[in-house]
């Protein structure tokens, strides 16, 4: 009997002290002066007016390893102290926002799901928007990185006064961030998000790598995005282009992208430059333009695409299209025509084939680059009848025949290559008509004659030729005449 009243009272006696450990495990209520934790092995003790020391332990974990205690610290500043100043400055989260699930323990920045849904406060998710970015991108090695994640209470927040480095502020909140050449190094993290003011973000040229994470959705307000000459691989998210309802320009040239365009592209209605150039792009280029009312400016060149579908001409604004150095193979298509493109570059694919003379109808037309193709024929006689044409660039194809004797009537023309191609006999004197023509490039064909009727009207600049048969003094007359009156720069002749 002894026995088990002695065990029985043991029992009590643990279960007396650990109900006690278990209390002074917490901080008291803040009716005492000073506040002190014991969780995980460090102690944390402050007075409450000297609250920067727990702000800085619990947002150290800015995209790095958080604790116990930052957590517990979080937790407890919402349930003891929600009158503090320290829980006033975290804006104290609510419940159903805290997320505070039991493998973020010594978990990372997911743990605290820093957003505005996880910590409340605006203010406390701009802040850790940037400093995931801060972190993510080796923050401490930037070119420039003033105020940036520090402690100093006068410059804690990035808005309104701040003053970090690259951010704009706008009514408190980040407006824009600009990070061009700042020697950003790492990925683009998932805790970088719901900066829901911000109108551009610009992080051209760095060395960020990787995919664009979900959590790029969340910049709703975003209308100029600027990510160039890095080293990401993929398109924004499936779900960003409709997300991203206010997006207007999107240049991402130069980066290691290597898929097919998705077809949620068509779902950002509201852009109007895009600039994907120098990527790894393959596939076909048709549906999902069709659906961009707004696009005017698509430069895709140096990339892989192999197909361009009729798609391109329903998009009824598009106005410059750059196909330059692509993979594309076929005859040039007929059905272009129907478009109101103004600028279309071709050049340096595998189009062969004459141009269709459906072409003669494509009257919008003022910038046309076909140069460096396969295209055979002649040259096409309906060309100087286009209304508006200022550039022709037909350089290295395989036409034939000689230029057409209507080639003054191209008035608006600024330059006009026919170089590296078979063409044979007199440049027409009807040349002398082309007021507006500053460039003129002929050379490697076989030409007998440059014309000695160069008019002192030319704005001639440039003009590169060679001839197969004597100069006459005339036209070396009209040439010297052309070159001090518009510093021409002199022939060269072979």
């Amino acid at each position: 009997m002894d026995s088990g009243w002695r065990a029985m009272t043991l029992l009590l006696v643990m279960l007396t002290v650990a109900v006690l450990s278990a209390a002074t495990a917490l901080p008291p209520t803040p009716a005492g002066n000073l506040h002190s934790t014991s969780v995980g092995e460090e102690p944390l003790h402050m007075a409450v007016h000297d609250h920067a020391p727990l702000l800085a332990k619990i947002r150290a974990c800015d995209g790095t390893e958080c604790s116990s205690e930052h957590i517990r610290a979080l937790q407890w500043l919402h349930d003891e102290a929600p009158h503090s100043e320290v829980s006033r400055s975290l804006q104290r989260p609510t419940h159903s926002d805290m997320s505070l699930e039991p493998e973020a323990e010594g978990g990372n920045i997911a743990a605290l799901a820093l957003n505005v849904s996880s910590v409340g406060g605006e203010e406390w998710s701009e802040r850790n928007a940037l400093c995931a970015l801060y972190h993510a991108t080796s923050g401490d090695e930037w070119f420039r990185n003033q105020n940036w994640c520090t402690d100093d209470p006068h410059t804690y927040e990035p808005c309104p006064d701040g003053e970090w480095f690259g951010v704009t502020c706008s009514l408190d909140r980040v407006a824009e961030l600009n990070l061009p050449d700042n020697l950003l190094n790492g990925t683009l993290p998932s805790g970088f998000r719901n900066l829901a003011n911000m109108t551009k973000l610009n992080l051209f040229a760095n060395d960020i790598y990787g995919d664009i994470p979900d959590s790029f959705c969340s910049f709703t307000a975003l209308e100029k995005v600027m990510l160039g000459v890095n080293k990401i691989t993929s398109f924004l998210p499936d779900d960003c282009w409709s997300s991203l309802a206010n997006l207007q320009e999107l240049h991402m040239p130069s980066n290691e992208i290597s898929t097919p365009i998705p077809l949620a592209f068509g779902n950002a209605k509201a852009l109007v430059e895009v600039d994907l150039a120098y990527n790894r792009i393959y596939g076909e280029l048709d549906d999902p333009i069709q659906s961009l009312d707004s696009l005017v400016a698509l430069n895709m060149s140096h990339n892989s695409l192999q197909v361009i579908g009729p798609g391109i001409t329903k998009a009824p604004n598009l106005k410059r299209i750059v196909i330059r150095g692509n993979r594309v193979y076929g005859e040039l298509p007929e059905w272009i025509a129907d478009s109101s493109l103004e600028d279309l570059s071709f050049s340096h694919n595998f189009f062969f084939g004459s141009m269709p003379d459906a072409w003669r109808t494509f009257s919008s037309l003022k910038y046309l680059d076909l140069s460096f193709n396969q295209l055979t024929g002649s040259f096409p006689d309906w060309l100087p009848e286009l209304p508006d044409i200022r550039k022709w660039w037909l350089q290295g194809n395989d036409l034939t025949g000689t230029l057409p004797a209507n080639i003054g009537n191209a008035t608006s023309l600024e330059s006009l290559s026919f170089a590296q191609n078979h063409l044979v006999g007199d440049i027409p004197r009807s040349i002398k008509d082309l007021h507006n023509l500053k460039g003129l490039y002929g050379f490697a064909n076989k030409l007998t004659s440059i014309p000695d009727v160069f008019h002192k009207e030319m704005q001639l600049e440039q003009l590169y030729a060679d001839i197969r048969s004597s100069i006459t003094r005339p036209f070396l007359r009209s040439i010297l005449l052309c070159f001090l009156l518009h510093r021409t720069t002199l022939p060269i002749f072979k």
